[in-house]
């Protein structure tokens, strides 16, 4: 099981411009991307933290190689990215809406076969999620008969521990 630590700027003795460059680091990595060259993000960070334009690659390369700041880096992303990211019951509230959208005009015509292939197709994840919808999966043999299973008892096979008899 993994255990998320959680960023304190009290925690740990960094300077002023230190804390600034881990969260302005954590805001363009997040703006970017993780795809995005790390240097060129760091190199923008330590420039918006308040380090000097010709210091600062220099400035983010011994940032980034001091255990504190990586630590304090990998923690903040991690609480961004979890406050980001969409909960359960935020996406069924939402799924809750899209399944209400009228597919049908006050004549009982469809109104757009697009829409309601959506709305079709949020329904069947809403009963998936309530388990309405169960997909089943049976295996068997061939000519549909039940698998066979070949075990061999315990008093056919040798003990490895024991020595074979006849050996010293």
């Amino acid at each position: 099981m993994c255990t998320q630590t959680t960023y304190d700027p009290g925690k740990v003795k960094l300077t002023p411009k230190q804390r600034r460059f881990i969260e302005e680091y954590c805001v363009a990595r997040r703006r970017a991307g993780a795809a995005s060259g790390a240097m060129f993000n760091a190199t923008q960070a330590a420039i918006a933290a308040g380090y000097s334009p010709r210091s600062a690659r220099e400035m983010a390369a011994q940032n980034m190689s001091k255990p504190a700041i990586r630590e304090a880096i990998d923690a903040r992303l991690g609480e961004l990215s979890q406050a980001s990211m969409m909960q359960a019951n935020e996406i069924l509230d939402h799924l809750s809406a899209m399944a209400r959208v009228p597919i049908l005009d006050e004549a009982g015509r469809l109104l757009d076969v697009g829409q309601a292939r959506v709305v079709v197709s949020v329904l069947e994840l809403l009963a998936k999620y309530h388990k309405l919808l169960t997909e089943k999966r049976e295996i068997s043999g061939t000519d549909g008969k039940p698998i066979q299973f070949a075990l061999p008892r315990m008093e056919d096979s040798p003990d490895p521990c024991l020595p074979e008899e006849g050996a010293p």
